[in-house]
């Protein structure tokens, strides 16, 4: 059979043949029939042999070089569930084949990325953004990112759930320029440190300004007698350290402020707290922090 009799078939939305199977063993799937069961269900999306004629050529020929040809056709029909408008889908698809190649490369080579993207088909909107899977961020993009994600959320009660799925949305730029060989190793072990940073400033930030409102800000007295606020600061050891963390990788941490002495007072930004200790000061907040980052919640964690 002919390439242009395979795709006649799809777009006439032919039962299952057995000629059918060789071709599509030609183009690398291994269970031609469970195949053709997706192409079937993609044919149906739009009129393809009028808008769209082109696609499937395209489509067929980006997952025959893709890590697993079968694995890269499901989750692409898994994706295209979560899409209402199917033709506004194929349009992009149709004329930015970059984005195409990036969706198959992602639903063949993670499927632990791919299931974020069908969790959060917005993202989708993100990676046919060429300047984001183009290049790398440094620790201030990344912080800006997040900010513009959170917009007025900011430090809000939803913070956690905005930072899981901020790591989410970063992991499938950072896995897929590593899966398309736009990057290397330093690299990406620089953009997974580095979001690891902004998540603990975030997360610190966060638990402060709650523990401040409780509690008040602590104090401690120095040597001469005057009054400073107790400051704390996260230490990243390891390969948080060294900004060579991998995609799996905990982050060792380690806590420290200037003094256990003092306690919390009140302040005209916060009044009516409830006084404490210093120690029992950063002892909650070292908690809620931790918490904030490593309780592993229906959003997953986020390191």
């Amino acid at each position: 059979m002919i390439d242009s009799q395979l795709f006649n078939s799809i777009y006439n939305c032919d039962p299952w043949h057995d000629s059918f199977q060789k071709p599509l063993q030609e183009y690398k799937f291994l269970e031609p029939k469970k195949s053709w069961e997706n192409f079937l269900l993609l044919s149906d999306h739009v009129n393809f042999r009028r808008l769209f004629p082109a696609f499937f050529k395209t489509f067929i020929g980006l997952i025959k070089k893709s890590y697993n040809p079968d694995l890269a056709l499901h989750n692409f029909e898994r994706f295209t569930q979560t899409i209402n408008d199917k033709n506004y889908l194929y349009t992009i698809l149709s004329t930015s084949p970059e984005t195409l190649k990036s969706l198959i490369v992602l639903f063949s080579g993670s499927q632990v990325l791919t299931d974020s993207l069908i969790s959060e088909p917005s993202f989708f909107e993100w990676i046919n953004n060429s300047q984001i899977i183009n290049n790398s961020r440094s620790k201030d993009e990344f912080m800006r990112a997040y900010y513009e994600l959170a917009g007025e959320n900011y430090l809000a009660d939803n913070t956690p759930k905005l930072l899981r799925k901020f790591k989410k949305r970063e992991y499938i730029r950072i896995g897929l320029r590593d899966l398309l060989g736009k990057t290397d190793f330093e690299e990406t072990g620089r953009d997974l440190s580095c979001l690891a940073d902004l998540s603990l400033q975030v997360a610190y930030e966060y638990a402060d300004k709650k523990m401040k409102k409780k509690y008040g800000i602590p104090y401690y007295k120095t040597g001469n007698r005057e009054m400073k606020e107790v400051e704390f600061a996260i230490l990243g050891m390891g390969k948080l350290g060294g900004l060579e963390l991998n995609y799996s990788s905990d982050i060792d941490l380690i806590y420290i402020y200037t003094s256990s002495n003092g306690e919390t007072q009140e302040t005209v930004d916060c009044p009516g707290t409830i006084t404490i200790s210093s120690y029992e000061y950063f002892t909650k907040l070292a908690v809620l922090l931790t918490k904030t980052i490593d309780e592993i919640t229906s959003n997953g964690n986020v390191f």
